[in-house]
């Protein structure tokens, strides 16, 4: 049993009740990349409240912190990735974790990741990722856009306990408002998908991430933080039935 909690390195979290909120504004080193200083901060909070909530991290800039989750896993399981990258670059900065390759650090390093089953991006996005591996499964926005996605989610399903993670960047801009290039999916459609996951195994705790840069306009800014607020409400409230939270 755990806690839903927020992860706010940029103040974007107001008016989410029933959250608990850490402001991370001080944790330096921890946009993009992640130092060894900001990892140590984060794995002790993570440590402290747990993992078997639901969890927000900001923007995709953070979207590494999912790694972080799952290292603190301690039993075989699946992972499962709903966002418009594949986040399995090449390292860029030495052994540093970041937001564009923790998929392929966790697969590599997790001894305990069964699979990780990675939905949402472009078929021509997979075929840019220099990295292979027997426990990545692939299924592609194009998969969406032909209705062949919720087979291929059943098909890969196990008997494993699963931890979920959804980037808001896979949603159309008509459901999402973010600071990396987005998807085609709607929201129905995504939590249709997610009630395919949920239903057939247990889940251990979820995260979601997905936030925008600052508005030009406070009109706009408004307008983000509407649409955003919104399909975070719903995305959680589909995830919550399938949790144990205290």
């Amino acid at each position: 049993m755990s806690e839903n909690y927020i992860l706010d390195f940029n103040g974007d979290y107001e008016d989410y009740p029933n959250f608990t909120h850490f402001n991370c504004s001080q944790v330096l080193g921890s946009r993009l990349i992640c130092s060894d200083e900001a990892q140590e901060k984060l794995n002790q909070l993570i440590a402290h409240h747990g993992i078997s909530g639901v969890h927000f991290l900001d923007s995709g800039d953070y979207h590494y912190i999912t790694k972080l989750m799952c290292d603190q896993i301690p039993e075989p399981f699946d992972l499962v990735l709903f966002d418009h990258h594949t986040d399995m670059k090449d390292a860029v900065f030495g052994e540093m974790l970041t937001c564009g390759d923790w998929v392929k650090n966790c697969i590599e390093e997790n001894s305990r990741l069964h699979q990780v089953i990675v939905a949402g991006p472009s078929q021509k996005a997979f075929q840019q990722v220099d990295f292979h591996s027997q426990k990545l499964k692939a299924i592609t926005e194009e998969d969406f856009m032909s209705h062949k996605a919720m087979d291929k989610l059943a098909y890969y399903q196990s008997d494993l306990p699963l931890y979920l993670s959804v980037d808001k960047d896979i949603l159309t801009k008509k459901d999402a408002v973010t600071n990396w290039n987005q998807g085609q999916l709607d929201i129905s459609t995504l939590q249709q998908s997610l009630r395919q996951v949920l239903s057939h195994q247990r889940l251990i705790g979820a995260d979601i991430c997905g936030m925008p840069e600052e508005c030009p306009s406070l009109a706009e800014q408004l307008k983000a933080e509407q649409i955003n607020r919104q399909s975070d409400e719903k995305i959680a409230q589909t995830i919550q039935p399938y949790l144990k939270v205290s």
